[in-house]
């Protein structure tokens, strides 16, 4: 930990050792991999957002909300190329739809905000540093767990999700974890 209780992995983010976590043939075991993906976004999360000065002002759901008008207004966002069952609809049926899924109440944690495993770094089994910190946000911890499930889902398999939870010890709520997905492929 640095000054700050900030680990010294969040505020190094270059010219650090390790494989991105994409590469999971360069890294051995799948499941240990998953595993300490789970442990270092349990370690994120449990981060207090006041202990962060210089990330985004915006913070929970207006913020996300925010981000996704803008990516809509921009023309970002092609309903063709998303996955089964939003490549159904329109950008405007999928805007309403995302917003009626709103949680009613929300777990406000640090969160990466873009946690693709291209951008989170291991030594073996043990995690090194993480880049794309402008993207850390404070939002709903479903936020991350949306993107990183998703994520470790086609690059690690299937049985690799139920590794990650383990090791987050906390078990989802699948709405929100759809609700979020969504707004990932909005945002």
């Amino acid at each position: 930990m640095i000054p700050g209780g900030l680990p010294t992995w969040l505020v190094h983010s270059s010219d650090r050792a390790g494989i991105a976590a994409s590469r999971p043939d360069l890294h051995g075991q799948v499941r240990g991999l998953a595993k300490g993906l789970g442990q270092t976004l349990r370690d994120i999360h449990a981060i207090g957002p006041e202990s962060i000065r210089g990330l985004p002002a915006e913070f929970g759901w207006s913020a996300v909300a925010a981000q996704i008008d803008r990516a809509l207004e921009a023309g970002k966002v092609l309903p063709s190329s998303l996955p089964d069952p939003y490549c159904r609809y329109g950008v405007k049926q999928l805007h309403a739809i995302w917003v009626q899924g709103r949680p009613d109440a929300e777990n406000l944690v640090l969160c990466h905000g873009k946690p693709l495993l291209s951008y989170f770094f291991f030594d073996g089994e043990d995690f090194v540093g993480t880049d794309h910190l402008e993207s850390f946000i404070v939002a709903d911890q479903h936020l991350d767990l949306a993107i990183m499930q998703r994520e470790i889902h086609q690059i690690l398999g299937a049985e690799a999700v139920f590794e990650f939870y383990e090791a987050y010890e906390s078990d989802p709520d699948l709405v929100r974890i759809d609700h979020y997905l969504l707004g990932s492929f909005l945002r």
